[in-house]
């Protein structure tokens, strides 16, 4: 993507390494993932299934368990049974049923005691079927509020849309469910007893499975686990595409398009050539007079005749020790570096005190004593 010499900024793409490795890697820790989550799921529906609802709503005619007793998964728990609406289902000649649908009144009579109950159609059947004597017929389902004297198994006949049913029918319980356990456990609370009514969806029965509970934790950890390793998968792959980390120029490329990677070998150099340090080292007798700041005039010697102006930017408190001296590093930032490269050697000066507009005067006019010669007229006084 870039050569040498071409200026990049921050955030730019180098290089596209061949990243057909990581993305098999990535593809197989999707799948592991699903399949942690999947099982994650299924254990969590199994922990779900300790708390035994009512499949349908109805009257609790039989519990088979007690507090404290061990159940196994499909065992039998409890009958629920819904005795307040009797279905009787019965056969209409086939034409006779053409006529019927799901809503309309019906006359239901018993046999032996010849009561009439009023109920209501709730289905008819589209497929027919033969009696004796070649009748064709379909079944039409009835249902009565049973008002407390009907019984499953009890027969009766019915009358719908002003025609009479071919033949009785049986009656049965509109609802009767034998709820089962999901999974198994020890019965920790019942919340029902025989004869108490029930909604559904009601709770009736709590268990507890230490060993299932476990298994839930476990296969927590392991989806986390998963997802851990796809997104380190997915990390991986964006090294693959290998930007600038910063802005600057390319100062040397060491690969090019098709070559093999070499560990420990560098890609490219950059080089942030906005501004230059250095680093000082600044013998302990000195550096308690220097700060952060203060003003360096760098020289360099493959730049005759020119100043650079630096700036003390950090000072390094862990010195270095050499035949019994100590010095420490202070690095200079030069701003204005025109002519200067890097690696060039130079010398810098730190202006740790400055004055201005202060009397100066020749060095050959001191005497000692603190007394400064100065020439007046033709004469010279002290």
């Amino acid at each position: 993507f870039r050569s040498e010499g071409d200026i990049v900024e921050k955030g730019d793409v180098l290089y596209v390494v061949d990243s057909s490795d990581v993305s098999t890697g990535i593809e197989q820790a999707q799948i592991s993932l699903e399949q942690s989550r999947r099982n994650y799921e299924q254990k969590l529906k199994a922990l779900e299934e300790l708390n035994v609802k009512a499949p349908e709503s109805g009257q609790v005619v039989e519990l088979k368990v007690k507090a404290g007793d061990q159940v196994s998964a499909g065992q039998a728990i409890a009958v629920i049974r819904d005795s307040a609406t009797m279905t009787l289902t019965v056969p209409f000649g086939t034409d006779d049923a053409a006529l019927l649908s799901a809503g309309q009144p019906a006359q239901v009579t018993l046999d032996g005691s010849f009561e009439t109950l009023e109920g209501r159609v709730t289905a008819v059947s589209a497929v027919e079927k033969r009696l004796e004597g070649n009748r064709l017929v379909r079944e039409v389902t009835i249902d009565v509020p049973n008002p407390g004297g009907i019984y499953e198994g009890q027969t009766a006949t019915a009358m719908a849309g002003g025609a009479a049913c071919a033949q009785s029918g049986t009656f049965r319980y509109r609802a009767e469910k034998t709820v089962q356990a999901g999974v198994s456990g020890e019965v920790a609370a019942l919340y029902i007893g025989e004869g108490d009514w029930v909604t559904a969806g009601q709770l009736l029965m709590r268990m507890e499975n230490e060993q299932l509970e476990l298994e839930v934790k476990s296969s927590a950890d392991a989806l986390r686990n998963s997802e851990l390793q796809l997104q380190n998968r997915y990390d991986q792959l964006e090294n693959y595409t290998i930007k600038s980390p910063i802005s600057g120029t390319i100062i040397e490329k060491n690969y090019k398009k098709g070559d093999t990677l070499e560990s420990g070998r560098n890609l490219c150099t950059i080089f942030d050539l906005s501004y230059l340090t250095m680093t000082l080292y600044v013998d302990e007798l000195d550096i308690s007079e220097i700060e952060e700041g203060q003003p360096v005039i760098v020289t360099a010697d493959a730049v005759a005749n020119r100043f650079f102006a630096g700036v003390v930017t950090k000072i390094n408190i862990r010195g270095v020790t050499s035949n019994g001296a100590t010095s420490y590093p202070v690095t200079i930032r030069i701003d204005e570096t025109e002519g200067l490269l890097p690696g060039m050697n130079a010398q810098a000066r730190i202006i740790t005190q400055q004055r201005q507009n202060v009397l100066a005067v020749p060095v050959s006019a001191l005497r000692r004593g603190n007394l400064v010669l100065a020439k007046t007229g033709g004469a010279v006084s002290e």
